[in-house]
């Protein structure tokens, strides 16, 4: 018995098996390209790129305005306290983060103006540490403390560091265990140094110098990573040819020779809680850059 010829000159089993073979073929999901990693997202919801190390503003026009000395964050990112220049001195304001984005920054509830500068937040964000010129001595800078109980900030009070009449006391950074790191004249010789102050149940104890770090230019600007491994500052010359943001690992419990980050015309140094990132200041505007992407 003969087949039934096709009418488009094939044979009919064959040719339906042909379009079933298409019809499965089309119907089956199309095979998508592998995405590459999304770079990881900083602490505060920045992305950093993998490949570039330019700086990104931070909040442009609302909390970067072009008159920031200083910015320090809490723990957990939620809250950011910013030194700012204003008529007649300089103040320091605080915004809270709302979703994606920052409210506007508001002044801290302390008598104003007194050149209050340079915020240092505890580890657990219960207390401000930050330089002024007010009290008994308002020609020169000292540091000041307030406490943050129920919801409110308590009036600032004088860090009792040991510092001559003669002396500027400026530039605090309080790290994980509680030591504060600071810069002081109080050599007497001119220049500014670096000096840690251990925290105990009494309060600070004696400062000491970082003998290590400390040169015959200015260190100022301390930045100490939250584990203790490595501490990143400002040195400027004393001829002023050089300004630059230097970095310091610490190794059998001694601070190693400082080397310049790949970083230049920024000051104010803060990392992010999980070190990952470092905020600055460029030109009164606050910036950010992946750490690793600066570091020596």
């Amino acid at each position: 018995m003969h087949s039934i010829p096709n009418p488009r000159g094939g044979r009919g089993p064959a040719r339906l098996l042909a379009l079933l073979v298409l019809c499965v073929a089309c119907s089956s999901p199309p095979k998508t390209k592998p995405q590459a990693p999304t770079p990881p997202a900083g602490p505060r919801g920045e992305t950093a790129s993998p490949k570039s190390a330019a700086p990104a503003e931070f909040a442009p026009g609302v909390l970067s305005t072009g008159a920031e000395t200083g910015l320090a964050f809490a723990g957990d990112g939620s809250r950011v306290w910013i030194a700012r220049q204003e008529a007649g001195g300089s103040a320091i304001l605080t915004a809270t983060r709302a979703g994606d984005r920052w409210t506007a920054a508001n002044p801290l509830p302390f008598p104003a103006p007194h050149r209050d500068e340079a915020p240092a937040v505890g580890p657990t964000g219960t207390f401000l540490v930050f330089a002024s010129h007010r009290g008994a001595t308002p020609d020169r800078q000292r540091l000041w403390m307030s406490y943050h109980i129920a919801r409110q900030w308590t009036p600032p009070h004088a860090l009792q560091l040991g510092a001559p009449r003669d002396a500027d006391d400026r530039d605090p950074c309080v790290a994980a265990d509680g030591a504060l790191y600071f810069a002081s004249t109080r050599q007497g010789a001119g220049g500014s140094d670096l000096y840690r102050s251990p925290q105990s149940s009494r309060g600070y104890l004696e400062p000491t110098p970082i003998r290590e770090l400390n040169t015959e230019h200015d260190e100022r600007q301390p930045c100490v990573d939250p584990r203790g491994a490595f501490l990143i500052f400002r040195q400027i010359t004393r001829d002023g040819a050089q300004d630059r943001l230097m970095v310091s690992f610490r190794k059998n419990a001694t601070w190693a020779a400082p080397r310049p980050l790949r970083l230049t015309g920024a000051s104010a140094p803060t990392l992010s809680p999980d070190g990952r990132m470092l905020w600055h200041i460029r030109g009164g505007r606050i910036f950010s850059v992946p750490l690793a992407d600066v570091l020596p």
